[in-house]
């Protein structure tokens, strides 16, 4: 038996920037009981040339390395290290190589973790300006510390970020979920919705215990008008993948409609609007078909309605009045203030 119990899996692309300080990070965690398996995925620089150097300087890391043939993009290179590492530990953990996990990162996860055996333990972050080093933000550290899906109102989890790197995941929830499929964007949310019903406990730790930083060249995504019908396939498959695991994942439905009308049917129209402006209104209009179509109920989600929003603060209230304006053809006015807004305060506002 392999004498760790969390299994790092980190993906590097043209990452020769940020290699050494992502190793420092790790020498620093706390939590010495990992392995890491970082997926090269066919850089232009000299990403594996550094990489290889750094894992034989840290030999006191548990690292491997394994190399792709073709670029295939973050989410294809972390199921590439789920699906090609000889063992999988008790833990299962996503991290990017240009953030920075703070020392008792692990350490607090895995500790939180083990005492409440939960399925899915998350900590809070901060967002930092890469350019600038000024926190931009500092989220999710006012959640339920004990959160038991089973039997309650989803209706928080529609708006937690999904992304994989401040999440520490038991792995037998994990099974045949990946993060890619046909096409590929926004693997993330994707994930997180595939593997959330098998979650039965899942535990929040309200300090933020990793930076995440913006970056001038991936401020508010890329997500444009020709990637939009891949996120439709994208959330069309988690659904089938819904179906295909019966009732013990179709309870979630509710929480499923609600989580795409956020992640599609705001965040990334409306950074296709915003990229794509002389389309804006044929974006949204085929925005609000495919919701139409694919996930109706979202014109009268429980967990999209007033009464659920008053419960949870400014940002589902926020959602519940883009529910509106979609409903009466008027989404373009919020895009229309968002811009203006962010224009204004000169901030990259998280949808």
């Amino acid at each position: 038996m392999e004498n760790f119990d969390v299994l790092i899996v980190v993906p590097l692309y043209n990452a020769t920037d940020f290699v050494d300080s992502f190793f420092n990070c790790l020498e620093l965690q706390t939590y010495k009981f990992f392995q890491i398996c970082f997926v090269y995925d066919n850089s232009s620089d000299d990403t594996l040339s550094k990489l290889e150097n750094l894992v034989r300087g840290y030999s006191d890391l548990n690292c491997k390395v394994f190399c792709k043939p073709h670029k295939d993009g973050v989410g294809k290179a972390r199921d590439f290290g789920l699906d090609n590492a000889a063992f999988i530990p008790k833990y299962l953990i996503f991290l990017d190589i240009d953030d920075k996990p703070l020392p008792d990162f692990l350490y607090k996860l895995h500790a939180l973790a083990e005492a409440k055996d939960s399925d899915l333990t998350i900590c809070g972050y901060r967002r930092i300006n890469s350019t600038t080093g000024k926190v931009i933000s500092v989220e999710m550290i006012n959640n339920d510390v004990n959160f038991v899906p089973g039997g309650k109102d989803l209706s928080s989890l529609v708006y937690i970020n999904p992304a994989m790197w401040n999440k520490l995941i038991k792995s037998n929830v994990v099974k045949d979920a990946r993060f890619i499929f046909p096409g590929g964007c926004g693997e993330d949310a994707m994930f997180f919705a595939k593997i959330l019903p098998r979650c039965q406990k899942i535990a929040f730790i309200n300090e933020p215990l990793y930076d995440y930083f913006v970056h001038t060249f991936s401020l508010s995504s890329s997500t444009n008008e020709k990637n939009l019908p891949i996120i439709y396939e994208g959330f069309k498959d988690v659904f089938q993948y819904y179906q295909k695991n019966g009732k013990d994942f179709l309870r979630y439905y509710d929480f499923l409609e609600a989580f795409v009308f956020l992640r599609l049917g705001i965040g990334s129209t409306t950074k296709a609007c915003l990229l794509n402006p002389k389309d804006q209104k044929k974006i949204i209009k085929e925005t609000t078909e495919f919701l139409d179509y694919e996930f109706s109920g979202w014109r009268k989600n429980p967990y999209l309605s007033f009464f659920s929003s008053i419960k949870h603060g400014s940002k589902p209230i926020f959602v519940f009045w883009c529910r509106h304006l979609y409903k009466i053809h008027g989404f373009w006015f919020f895009i229309f203030c968002y811009n203006l807004f962010t224009k204004i305060i000169k901030k990259d506002i998280k949808m």
